[in-house]
Parts: C-alpha cells; sequence; structure tokens
C-alpha cells in the first residue's frame, strides 16, 4: 500500500509550509514589507513568501548579510527599499537574478560592508538612490555597465573621491545627484562618456576646484548644474555660460 507514504509527504509539506510561514491561499500582493528583522538575507528568506510582489521594504531590519541572489525567489520584483535598515555586509550579486528590477533605494542606514561591486552589471537598473547612508567613495566599477540607469543619488554618503572608471556605461544616464557629500574635487575630464546626462548635482559638497575641462565632449547634453552652498571660481562660471550651461544655486 502506498497510500500512507502519500499521506505522510502531504503532512510533512504542510507541516513544513505552516513552520514557514507560507499560506498558499494567500492571495498575490503588490508589495511586500519585512519590518524589524534580523539575521542573513538569503534567497531561502523569500521561498515561501509571495513571489508576485513587485515591491519589497525591508523597514528597521537588521541583517548581519545579504548575500548573493538573495532577491531571485521574488520573479517579478520591479523595486527594493531599505529604510532605517542596519546592514552589515552586502555582498557582490546581492541584487543579481531579478530580472525586472527597476529600482533600488537605500536611505537613513548604516551599511558597515558594501561590496564595491554590488550594483555593477544591474542591466535593467532604471533610477538607483541611495540616500543618508555612508558607503564611503566610490570605487572603480562600482556602478558600472548599469547600461539602463537613468537616474543615479548618492546623497549625503560622506562621499569624497569618484574612481574615474566607477560610472563605465552609464550611456543613458540623464541625472547625477551628488549633494551633501565631501567632495573637494570633481572633474569632467576623469568621467566617462555619458552622452545622454542633463543634470548634475553638486550642492553643498566643499568644492574648491572643478575641473570643467572637456565637458561637452564627456557629456554633450549637460543642461545645468546644481551648484547650492558652492563657491565657484569667476573663470569657472564664465566657462559654463559660454557653453550655456545653467548654474543653479537653489
Amino acid at each position: 500500500m502506498k497510500y500512507p507514504l502519500v499521506i505522510s509527504i502531504i503532512l510533512s509539506y504542510l507541516a513544513v509550509s505552516t513552520f514557514c510561514g507560507y499560506d498558499s491561499s494567500e492571495e498575490d500582493v503588490e508589495e511586500l514589507t519585512l519590518f524589524r528583522k534580523s539575521g542573513t538575507l538569503s534567497p531561502s528568506t523569500f521561498y515561501f513568501e509571495n513571489n508576485q510582489a513587485r515591491e519589497l521594504k525591508l523597514k528597521e531590519c537588521n541583517y548581519d548579510k545579504i548575500l548573493v541572489n538573495s532577491f531571485m525567489y521574488i520573479r517579478n520584483l520591479k523595486e527594493i527599499e531599505i529604510d532605517r535598515s542596519t546592514i552589515g555586509e552586502i555582498t557582490e550579486g546581492s541584487f543579481s537574478g531579478c530580472d525586472h528590477l527597476k529600482e533600488i533605494t537605500i536611505k537613513n542606514s548604516k551599511i558597515d560592508i558594501l561590496n564595491p561591486r554590488t550594483f555593477s552589471g544591474l542591466s535593467k537598473i532604471k533610477k538607483l538612490k541611495i540616500k543618508t547612508t555612508n558607503i564611503g567613495d566610490i570605487k572603480a566599477k562600482m556602478f558600472s555597465n548599469c547600461s539602463s540607469l537613468e537616474e543615479l543619488v548618492c546623497e549625503e554618503c560622506n562621499i569624497e573621491n569618484i574612481e574615474p572608471d566607477s560610472m563605465v556605461g552609464l550611456n543613458k544616464l540623464r541625472e547625477l545627484d551628488l549633494q551633501k557629500n565631501a567632495i573637494k574635487k570633481f572633474s569632467f575630464a576623469k568621467l566617462p562618456n555619458m552622452p545622454n546626462l542633463k543634470k548634475i548635482n553638486l550642492s553643498n559638497n566643499p568644492l574648491t576646484d572643478l575641473d570643467v575641462t572637456d565637458i561637452k565632449t564627456k557629456c554633450p547634453s549637460l543642461e545645468s548644474i546644481k551648484l547650492k552652498g558652492v563657491n565657484l571660481a569667476q573663470s569657472v562660471k564664465q566657462q559654463l555660460e559660454s557653453l550655456n550651461i545653467k548654474i543653479k544655486k537653489s
């Protein structure tokens, strides 16, 4: 008789499903929120969760590590937001495996170790926003080959240096926001070609040297630079005005 074996398998499945908090009758949801969770974030975290969610929020969580492919089982995920959370380490490939992911937002959080290539190669991402979160300098290849990226925000992230090849391949980037950092020197000559970049925000940085050499070669579509709280040298201002690039102070 095979019936006892079949019944045993079914009961085992139900027991595992109940233990993991999975409800097969649960309706599909647009948003999935993890609130004040801790431990290690990994693919198994979401194995029994609703994999049809399009938006995931981690709020006030305390994870020691986010592992590679952690979000791969949420197949239709389009947005990830990490807010007021503490993360020990975000590893390379943490956001890989999300074929539909369009936007990542990290704000008001603490990250002890951010792998320099965490975001590199996310070819479908259109918006990447990091705010009030200390990531330190922008390292080599940190945002490279995010070929669909249109908006990159690194606001109040304690950035002082930007390595020359950190943004290679951002051919669709339209807005770059680097306000409220510790940038003292900024050179357009050291940027890769960004043919569609229209706006850049360097406000509230302790800029003492703004090199606009090759600005039209590297960023031919640039329309405006926001420089609130920055004392711009008269010679630089004249160069920008001659190129019809607006200087915004508010």
